[in-house]
């Protein structure tokens, strides 16, 4: 019952864009990994050529590549801010697909009550209606019997009751 409703079909296109986004996220995630990895493995090589060099001759070299080395650890450093902020984002996201999957579950129980009483409603109404049936007909027999007991007395003020043979009537 709940997939067919707007609100069903509202949590299935929120569910389709929250995948799509923890999809784009792990990709990014993954993507940010890669270029972490890379950039250690760069680090890793720069820190080898500075410190295996001793030559005199080379100290441009070095200088250039202790700045690349630094420029270097800046770029892992952004990028170890960006995996913190993914992996952060990340799991929001599950803690807010496992929410959304709760009120999901809580919308079916509702809708579970919602029918149950709904059934015991109509239930109830035809009880109501049968009682007022025989409300009705108690009512009418009511009627009668008052009318025949009134009949009865106006055309009986003279005669004795029915059964008493007429001793002391009147006495």
């Amino acid at each position: 019952a709940a997939a067919s409703s707007p609100r069903g079909e509202e949590e299935d296109e929120d569910s389709i864009l929250m995948r799509r986004k923890i999809e784009a996220q792990q990709t990014e995630l993954k993507r940010l990994l890669d270029t972490f990895h890379k950039q250690q493995e760069q680090i890793v090589k720069l820190r080898d050529q500075v410190f295996g060099q001793e030559d005199p001759n080379r100290r441009e070299l070095k200088k250039q590549t202790k700045e690349r080395l630094k420029d270097s650890e800046q770029q892992v450093e952004e990028l170890s801010k960006q995996l913190e902020a993914s992996e952060h984002t990340s799991q929001r996201a599950q803690a807010l697909r496992v929410q959304l999957r709760s009120t999901a579950g809580q919308a079916v129980q509702r809708d579970q009550v919602l029918a149950e009483m709904r059934s015991m409603f109509e239930v109830q109404e035809v009880e109501v209606a049968a009682l007022r049936d025989r409300l009705q007909m108690a009512l009418a027999d009511l009627v009668g019997l008052a009318t025949r007991r009134a009949a009865s007395r106006r055309c009986g003020r003279g005669s004795p009751p029915p059964g008493g043979g007429g001793q002391g009537w009147g006495s």
